[in-house]
């Protein structure tokens, strides 16, 4: 397995094994899609598509049209990209950085609101 591959793997398992932790214990890593890579992580019982990233340099754009690219190909409502900051280990996952469109994250609170409501 190369350097990059073992990186991403480490990543992936520990933002897994952190959102089982935290109440969320159908999260589960994909398999490879190819082409049609469905995302890094799913949340199988939310339509949730997690895209997760450990890199030295940063490639936002990128990786947010490569995440939208996987939620289509999930057809999940929600697509989320997970940025583990250098300076950051496995053992922080809870400080990782979380980005999604604000057209998602307008309807995640529209989502919330409702459920706050009831």
């Amino acid at each position: 397995m190369s350097k990059a591959k073992a990186k991403g793997t480490l990543a992936e398992t520990a933002l897994v094994d952190w959102l089982r932790e935290n109440g969320w214990s159908h999260a589960e890593r994909r398999i490879m899609y190819g082409a049609k890579d469905k995302g890094d992580i799913t949340l199988a019982d939310m339509d949730f598509v997690i895209e997760v990233k450990n890199h030295k340099t940063y490639a936002w754009s990128t990786w947010m049209h490569e995440t939208e690219a996987e939620r289509v190909n999930a057809a999940a409502t929600f697509g989320v990209l997970v940025v583990k900051p250098r300076g950051l280990g496995v053992t922080r996952v809870g400080d990782w950085w979380a980005c999604v469109p604000m057209s998602q994250m307008n309807l995640l609170l529209k989502r919330w609101r409702f459920q706050a409501d009831d």
